[in-house]
Order: structure tokens, then C-alpha cells, then sequence
């Protein structure tokens, strides 16, 4: 009904013809906002990575639609025309309400089917590549690498990994299975696909996803064969360098549309994941030397003066660990007494002593401090001091002193603190 209080718009064609039009307006903005909006949150569905990120989008849906109606309020109020213009909102929003549910429900349902539709292709394409395997027939291997259109190649071989047998790979996920294949296996598998013509980065990311498969096996056996495969996919094979371009989040789900089981989260090149600083050998002796930054940060973590040596050796540029390099051993030595050296010393206390003391030859000077101001002693008695203070208020899990543990905190306060006073 029109507002008493205001005069009564002049009753003409025109004045019924613009109030039609109107109408149509209000009616009309509700439901054009809803099919907009439905139709963006198709289009960003596929990178929803939250569980609930589809129904907080329809909820944002709703919340636009009810702000509607005080829009339309204002409208009514400059135009006076109650009835058409709230009437029409009112109705408008309404019809966009149930719109809005019925193609949230109707998306849904739509994209479980695709679902698993993709997920049938796969399992097609999948079954005749695991008996290729199962019976060692590199063309037919070869032949199922080349035929895959619904799983990407690096999938295919994470799957090959991790599948169980019998089971379908949504349930192999969910219960942690046995793997069908065997590790002789899976090696033969990826050796086929490290040789196929397939694009290399496609390779090298299947490579990648297997050497976290892998770590997860403890398989350190078969890592000197898993590097032999990374030079097979190497534009020049006589390299020495062992880098690969981490995936951007849409890459990774296109190479793994299904959360791959072999990684967890976003997926690295291990090297030095599982097996830490044990890699190097076979890294050496595959003729894979380490760039300045693979160096920079493996120094950061080194746990012994063997290890420190190897990395070294493994080098790209390599060069003695002197205070005026590039790689300061006054620097080195702070970082370690600040973040390792206490926590260590209960579990392997001659190993970071003689860390520190093989630091110091290479250069390190106790009275310089490093970048952040600090001093080796001043690092390690700071550390040392968070670490007794956890003794007193210990978290669940923690490890209890040893009472070996005191005689190597007074050790190596002997090396990083000389000339300082004992402390009891």
C-alpha cells in the first residue's frame, strides 16, 4: 500500500508504465544476483580448498540477497512507490532464496558425478598399467604411460605407490594399506616412465612424489637408483646440478587431482628429508654436487663434523668453511650453539662437541659476534638456560636429563666459554 501521508502519484499510463517497469526491476536484481553469483562460485569451485568453503559461499549468497531489501526501502522511499517496489524485492528475494538452495544442491550433485566419473576413467586407465607392471612388460608399460588421458603420468606412479591391492585408492588412502606393488616394482615402474617421452618437468614431478614415497618406505636402498633415473630426465645429462621447480598450487592439483597419498601437504624434493645428511654419499657418487643455497641451508642443520666435511666436499663451489667466505664459520658456529648444540648434547654430546671444536679450527672466532650480536657462548648459555628451565616444567614428552649430560654441558662450555667461570 502507498504511504497515506504522501500525496497520490498522478494515475496516467506513463506513471503505471514506469511502475511496471519498476516492479520488473526489483523482481528481476535479486534473481540476476543469485544466477551471478552461482555462476562465479562454479567457476571458483575447483579452487575451493576448505571443506566448507562451497557452503560459506552460498551463506555470503544469502547475505547479499537479504541486504536487498533495505536497498529497496531507501528506493521506496525516494520514489514512494511502496507496494511495486518493496512487494517486488520481497518477492524477488524470496524466489532467489529458494534459487540460490535448489542450484547449491543441484551443483553439488553435478559435481559428485563428475567425480566420479573422473574417478572411474581412472581407475580404467589405471588397472591395465598395474598388470603392465605386475607382469614387468616394459611396451605395454610404456604403451599404458602413453594412453593416460583422465590421470597425469606423476598420479599415475603415486598411485602405483600407494594403491593396495584389491582396494580402490579413496579406501588405500583412508586405511593405510600395504602398497600392491613391491619396491622392485615401483622402481621398474618410474624407470619406465623416467625414459618415456613424456614432458620433463611431468617426469621429474613423478620422480619428485616417488622419493617422498620413499622416505616414507625408509627404502634408502633405493635411492642411489632413484638418482640414476633423476639424471635420465636431466636436459643434459653430464649435469651436476639436482634442482626441480616446486609447484605452484594449481600445477599440484592438476598433476594430483585426487590429495596424492605419497606427500603430505605441498610437495618438496626431500633430499635430506628422512634420511638427513646420510644422502650425501650417494649424491657424490652420482656426480650431484650441491648449489650455493642446497649448501646454505644443509649447513644450517649440520649435526657433525663428518657431515660438515661431506657437505663440503659435495660443494658445486667448493671451497675451506674460512671466517672471511661465504660461508662465515663464526656465523655457523652462534647459529648451531643457539638452535642445536644444548638439545643435542643429551643424546650425542662427543658429536657436537667435536662439531664445535672442528668450527673453531676452520676459523671461528669466539670473541666476533655474528649478524644478530651474539657470541657462540652467548648463544649456547641462552639455549642452555630455556633448556634447564624446561627441566623444571618439563612438557609432556620431554626426555629427562642424563646425568652424563652434565659433564658434556661443562665440556662444551670449555670450548665455546674459555677462560669463563665454571658453572655448577
Amino acid at each position: 500500500m502507498d504511504d497515506p501521508t504522501c500525496p497520490p502519484p498522478p494515475d496516467d499510463e506513463a506513471y503505471r508504465s514506469a511502475d511496471a517497469r519498476r516492479g520488473a526491476i526489483w523482481l528481476g536484481l535479486p534473481i540476476g544476483l543469485t544466477l551471478l553469483i552461482s555462476l562465479i562460485g562454479l567457476l571458483l569451485g575447483s579452487s575451493f580448498t576448505q571443506p566448507v568453503a562451497e557452503l560459506r559461499w552460498l551463506f555470503l549468497q544469502l547475505l547479499l540477497l537479504a541486504m536487498v531489501l533495505p536497498v529497496a526501502f531507501v528506493a521506496a522511499c525516494i520514489n514512494r512507490s511502496w507496494a511495486t517496489t518493496l512487494g517486488s524485492a520481497f518477492t524477488g528475494v524470496m524466489i532467489s532464496i529458494v534459487l540460490a538452495i535448489g542450484l547449491f544442491w543441484l551443483t553439488g550433485v553435478v559435481e559428485d558425478e563428475v567425480r566420479e566419473w573422473h574417478l572411474e576413467a581412472q581407475a580404467d586407465e589405471y588397472r591395465p598399467l598395474a598388470a603392465a607392471v605386475k607382469r614387468g612388460d616394459r611396451a605395454a608399460v610404456a604403451r599404458a604411460y602413453a594412453d593416460l588421458q583422465a590421470l597425469p603420468p606423476p598420479a599415475a606412479l603415486c598411485r602405483l605407490a600407494t594403491q593396495a591391492a584389491g582396494k580402490d585408492y579413496l579406501s588405500s588412502r583412508l586405511h593405510s594399506e600395504a602398497p600392491d606393488l613391491s619396491l622392485p616394482q615401483l622402481m621398474f615402474a618410474a624407470e619406465v616412465l623416467a625414459a618415456a617421452p613424456a614432458p620433463r618437468q611431468d617426469r621429474q614431478t613423478a620422480l619428485v612424489a616417488l622419493l617422498s614415497v620413499l622416505n616414507k618406505r625408509d627404502a634408502f636402498d633405493q635411492f642411489p637408483r632413484w638418482l640414476q633415473l633423476w639424471r635420465m630426465t636431466l636436459e643434459d645429462p653430464a649435469s651436476t646440478r639436482i634442482e626441480w621447480r616446486r609447484l605452484s598450487k594449481q600445477d599440484q592439483r592438476a598433476y594430483f587431482p585426487n590429495n596424492a597419498a605419497c606427500f603430505d601437504g605441498t610437495l618438496t624434493m626431500g633430499l635430506f628429508g628422512h634420511w638427513g645428511h646420510s644422502t650425501l654419499e650417494p649424491l657424490r657418487d652420482a656426480g650431484f654436487r650441491l648449489s650455493d643455497t642446497q649448501l646454505r641451508d644443509q649447513l644450517n642443520s649440520v649435526g657433525s663434523a663428518k657431515s660438515l666435511a661431506l657437505l663440503l666436499a659435495v660443494s658445486e663451489h667448493p671451497r675451506p668453511l674460512a671466517d672471511d667466505g661465504v660461508w662465515p664459520a663464526t656465523q655457523l658456529l652462534a647459529h648451531l650453539a643457539a638452535v642445536s648444540f644444548s638439545n643435542n648434547l643429551n643424546d650425542a654430546p662427543e658429536t657436537s662437541i667435536d662439531l664445535a671444536r672442528t668450527l673453531i679450527a676452520a676459523g671461528a672466532r669466539l670473541d666476533k659476534p655474528d649478524a644478530y650480536g651474539r657470541n657462540a657462548c652467548a648463544a649456547f648459555e641462552r639455549t642452555e638456560a630455556l633448556y634447564q628451565r624446561m627441566q623444571v616444567h618439563p612438557l609432556p614428552g620431554h626426555m629427562p636429563d642424563r646425568p652424563e649430560r652434565i659433564v658434556a654441558v661443562g665440556q662444551m662450555r670449555a670450548v665455546l666459554c674459555p677462560g669463563a667461570p665454571a658453572k655448577i
